[in-house]
C-alpha cells in the first residue's frame, strides 16, 4: 500500500580508525536524546576505549544535557568546520550505511555491527 508518507530515518554511525570496523545506529528522530542513546552505546560498545567523535554542530550535539553526558563518558568530541568541503569524503561513510538499510528502515546485516534502534 501507498501512504505516500516519506518515513524519515536518522542514521548515527562511527568508525574506529584503528580496525575501520563501523557502528551503525537507526533513529526516527534527531534530538537531542536520541545521540545521547547512541553515545552511551558506543561507550557500550567501545569500553576501555579512547573515544573521539568528529561532529557537526547540530543541535542534538551541541545541547548541554549532551555534553555533560560527554563529560561523564569521557568521551572527547571534535568539531567539523562549518565551511570545510575538504571533509565532503566523510559524506561516503553515512551514504554506505545508508544503501545497506534494511526495509523496515534498520540496517542490514554486515560485517560491521548495527545497534537496536530506540522504541518509537
Amino acid at each position: 500500500m501507498l501512504s505516500g508518507a516519506n518515513i524519515r530515518r536518522v542514521v548515527y554511525g562511527c568508525m574506529s580508525l584503528h580496525t575501520g570496523h563501523r557502528l551503525f545506529y537507526v533513529s526516527q528522530r534527531q534530538r537531542a536524546l536520541d545521540f545521547q542513546a547512541f553515545l552511551r552505546l558506543v561507550r557500550r560498545y567501545y569500553r576501555g576505549w579512547h573515544v573521539a567523535m568528529l561532529l557537526d554542530n547540530e543541535t542534538s550535539h551541541t545541547a548541554k544535557s549532551t555534553q555533560g553526558l560527554v563529560q561523564r563518558l569521557g568521551t572527547r568530541l571534535v568539531w567539523l568546520l562549518k565551511r570545510a568541503p575538504e571533509l565532503k569524503p566523510m559524506e561516503l561513510l553515512w551514504l554506505q550505511g545508508e544503501k545497506r538499510r534494511a526495509p523496515t528502515g534498520n540496517i542490514a546485516p554486515s560485517t560491521n555491527t548495527s545497534l537496536p534502534s530506540l522504541p518509537s
